[in-house]
């Protein structure tokens, strides 16, 4: 008997052995131990169907491979593709089909054969909803407090009805009121977040239906107790074109006011390179990004209280080596009017394959052809169709497959109601302190009563500027005397809801040093071929190295014109180019880095020149910026009667600087402007048939 049982247990350790052995082989061809584990859509978890951008998340091999996900609605019987993610990518969006499904999963699937699979959890159409998904704040969200204009959004019933938007502090037990949203709406201003630390923080909505919806528990944390800063971009596993100019770096912390020192690292935080200095009061700062390749890339950002903070670890691909697009124009948030003619949509990526262009008006789900950009085409002009699309999307593929999304931007049509924000432009530079600049807009079925917001993050929080009741398309802004280098935004807002937004533009404070391009002026036109058109610039600070550049696409590319080593404000750019352009820019940089860019300006064919010299006529003044007196300067090849006015920036004359005649020369006036307000204007200078235009700053 006890020979039996010892053979019993020999049996049993040899069959224990092979269950392991099964149990290490089941783990191999099933979810592998090199395989990928989905964190997000969770187990049982319920998607709003029609949820744009939900994302999916994984954690998985650290070998960087090429991933495809897919998703199935029959338990994996099936499966639909959902997008190639990149080698170092741990999260991808999606677009979440508006159907109901209960087998629902996620798969993954990368070049290396590594494989992993969600849990099966549920879609459930938006018209089955029988209450509502908040999808933002999320659920484990910290939000800074005294953030303000925090956008709150969700999904639910199709059934319109208004709805009533409430937070809580203590896990639900109580509830207080944040507002009212319209019956259509689906998002909503937290207008100011309380500046308190809450664990258990919650969103409530409830419509006038009595259908309901909680968020998640998510955080707020006083900004009293930040004492360190948050790097918000980039973002941990985000990957940035080498070569990118003006790359925004953005944080949040501590509200004491400090300069903050900016650098880079690309080995993990071995090695520090500097970047530059943030004002006190700044938030971001541009960032010309290496071209080279790096996936071990940091910034750090240490303030003069010796208050710190780094960013996640992203990765920086040379641009002769990316697999990727990125679409920067339109820009995520822009609003276009529909019908424009040749809008110039502008990416980054892949040289050297031909790529076609296309255009989504409904968040990427049906797509139709913009045109075939050249193998080294960076841009494609686009004639924007007349619609109202509040979804709108480009793609860029080429030959080989690799393809780029811009964010969600919209479109509103000529006869549909919508604000478009056409001053300040994109890239404009604006001095810090200037009074009375002229916010400008265009646009249908606007509401007299209009509400003006500024931003120096890039939307993040917004500060008031203002509100009028007229039906008038300009506004005056005293612009702060603060610097946000690349990430301020102005903001237009009706008493309907109805809102448009400018693209991103630079503030710089009048104490740092600037450079300001006044001649090419804004929308001046110059013939080509013209010789030695005088370049005439401004500012404090300034170091005597400078270097003149010329980009013929609104900044997409430079070509250097060449360089200076004096004190002169201005330049003689010996050859205008004689190729037709509405896309001109001026770029001046010293040898400490700061820089300066003109307006947009055009380079006609017919030889018909404003502010240019190309029949022998010139102009300039200085100072510009000037507090009270300037000096114009102006040359006139032959002797002729001469008016030279100043107009502001609606095109009303405020003065007569001269009205007579003149002999052939140079010749100096002085103007005082002491009796004008301090903002930007106009000069014309009118003798015989020839008439130039520039433009001046009076900072009072």
């Amino acid at each position: 008997m006890k020979k039996y049982v010892t053979t019993l247990r020999k049996q049993a350790a040899s069959a224990g052995a092979f269950i392991a052995v099964l149990f290490i082989a089941g783990l191999s061809f099933g979810q592998s131990l090199s395989g990928y584990t989905i964190t997000k859509p969770a187990a049982a978890e319920v998607v709003a169907g029609g949820t744009q951008n939900y994302v999916i998340q994984w954690t998985g091999p650290l070998a960087a491979a090429i991933k495809t996900v897919e998703y199935s609605l029959d338990s994996g019987v099936t499966y639909k593709l959902i997008g190639v993610a990149q080698a170092t990518a741990n999260s991808i969006n999606w677009n979440v089909p508006d159907t109901t499904s209960k087998k629902s999963q996620i798969r993954i699937r990368d070049a290396n054969l590594d494989t992993g699979k969600s849990s099966i959890f549920t879609i459930k159409s938006s018209k089955d909803l029988q209450t509502y998904t908040i999808t933002n704040p999320a659920a484990g969200e910290v939000i800074t407090g005294g953030t303000q204009n925090y956008v709150i959004r969700w999904v639910g019933p199709t059934i319109a009805a208004a709805k009533a938007i409430e937070y809580s502090l203590d896990s639900g037990l109580t509830w207080k009121p944040i507002g009212a949203a319209d019956a259509s709406a689906n998002s909503f201003n937290w207008s100011l977040v309380p500046d308190t630390t809450a664990k258990n923080a919650q969103i409530r909505i409830t419509d006038l239906n009595g259908v309901t919806g909680k968020s998640g528990f998510f955080s707020i944390k006083s900004s009293h107790d930040a004492q360190k800063y948050t790097i918000i971009s980039p973002a941990a596993g985000e990957t940035i074109i080498g070569g990118m100019q003006n790359y925004v770096i953005r944080w949040t912390g501590p509200t004491v006011p400090s300069v903050k020192t900016i650098e880079y690292s690309l080995d993990s935080g071995l090695t520090w390179k500097p970047l530059g200095l943030a004002t006190a009061d700044a938030n971001s700062f541009n960032w010309n990004v290496p071209d080279t390749t790096a996936k071990k890339s940091q910034i750090r950002i240490t303030d003069a209280n010796g208050i710190t903070g780094k960013s996640g670890i992203f990765s920086i691909i040379a641009s002769k080596d990316t697999n990727r697009y990125i679409v920067f124009s339109p820009t995520a948030g822009e609003t276009i009017a529909g019908g424009t003619q040749n809008y110039q949509i502008r990416w980054a990526g892949p040289m050297g394959a031909i790529k076609t262009v296309d255009y989504s008006l409904d968040g990427g789900l049906t797509w139709k052809t913009v045109g075939v950009a050249n193998a080294n085409d960076n841009s494609i002009g686009w004639n924007v169709p007349d619609t109202n699309a509040p979804n709108s999307q480009i793609r860029v593929t080429d030959v080989n497959q690799v393809t780029g999304k811009s964010g969600i931007f919209s479109i509103f049509g000529s006869k549909s109601p919508g604000i478009v924000v056409t001053r300040p432009a994109v890239g404009e530079v604006i001095m810090g302190g200037t009074q009375n600049y002229q916010i400008t807009w265009t646009g249908n079925g606007i509401a007299q009563h209009k509400t003006f917001e500024y931003s120096l993050d890039g939307g993040q929080t917004w500060k008031t500027i203002g509100t009028i009741d007229a039906d008038v398309f300009n506004y005056s802004w005293n612009v702060p005397d603060t610097n946000s280098t690349g990430g301020a935004v102005v903001r237009i807002t009706d008493q309907n809801g109805l809102t448009g937004r400018s693209g991103f533009f630079t503030i710089t404070s009048s104490k740092s040093p600037i450079i300001i391009v006044v001649r090419p002026a804004e929308n001046e036109m110059i013939a080509g071929g013209t010789k030695n058109y005088q370049i005439v610039f401004s500012g404090e600070g300034i170091a005597r190295q400078k270097t003149f550049e010329y980009s013929k696409d609104n900044g997409s590319n430079w070509t250097i014109i060449g360089f200076a080593n004096s004190d002169v404000t201005t330049f003689n750019w010996p050859d205008v180019p004689t190729e037709v352009t509405t896309e001109g820019r001026i770029r001046i940089t010293d040898i400490n880095g700061h820089s300066g860019m003109s307006g947009r300006f055009n380079i006609t064919g017919n030889g018909v020149a404003f502010g240019a010299a190309s029949n022998g006529y010139s102009i300039a003044n200085y100072p510009n910026p000037t507090n009270r007196k300037t000096n114009f300067s102006f040359v006139l090849p032959s002797a002729s009667d001469v008016m030279l006015i100043i107009s502001d920036e609606l095109g009303r004359e405020t003065a007569t600087v001269v009205s007579q005649y003149f002999d052939a020369g140079t010749h100096n006036v002085t103007f005082d402007s002491s009796n004008l307000s301090g903002g930007m204007y106009n000069y014309t200078l009118r003798a015989g048939t020839t008439t130039l235009v520039g433009r001046m700053i009076i900072v009072k």
